[in-house]
């Protein structure tokens, strides 16, 4: 059963090469991410655009896939449905204020590159995080649960989101 996050143990000896893949594509070629509280609630509404109010941008991974592939072999054993996953590039801080998913209660993460970046669980959308967690690799994250995301580094945090139809007993 996943309570809020569980590390997911596929290695990615070859996570340099995609980190440096994914930097070399220029933002232009990315969506940003234009998002908005819905009304007094933790709900969020969210657009595609050319520009992002959030310091996020979106790469569908279905264009990118094949080359990722290639560079790192055991990105395939996450069997990502392509039509629902993206590469998110989150810019110095950029980040999504406290929220919850619409119509999905799990995302697989994939931190590529050395800003694995955290994400922060929250009891309710105006209160400060009860637990952080700081991502190491590939996880499994609860998106029901009112959380946030902020890069408060120096650099960008690529990370891999994949969606799947369904999740139990695949890792």
């Amino acid at each position: 059963m996943l309570i809020l996050t569980k590390r997911i143990k596929i290695p990615l000896p070859h996570e340099y090469r995609v980190h440096s893949y994914l930097k070399g594509i220029p933002l232009q070629q990315y969506e940003g991410w234009n998002i908005t509280r819905k009304g007094n609630s933790p709900h969020i509404n969210f657009k595609l655009g050319k520009t992002t109010n959030v310091g996020i941008f979106a790469l569908k991974l279905k264009t990118v896939w094949d080359d990722l592939t290639r560079l790192e072999p055991n990105l395939k054993k996450f069997h990502p449905d392509l039509t629902k996953c993206w590469v998110i590039r989150m810019l110095k801080n950029g980040g999504i204020f406290t929220h919850i998913d619409y119509k999905r209660d799990r995302a697989l993460m994939i931190p590529i590159g050395p800003n694995k970046g955290e994400i922060h669980y929250h009891l309710h959308w105006k209160w400060k995080p009860f637990y952080t967690y700081q991502y190491k690799g590939p996880t499994l994250t609860r998106t029901n649960v009112t959380h946030s995301v902020k890069n408060t580094t120096g650099d960008d945090r690529y990370v891999i989101q994949i969606i799947r139809k369904t999740y139990e007993d695949t890792f």
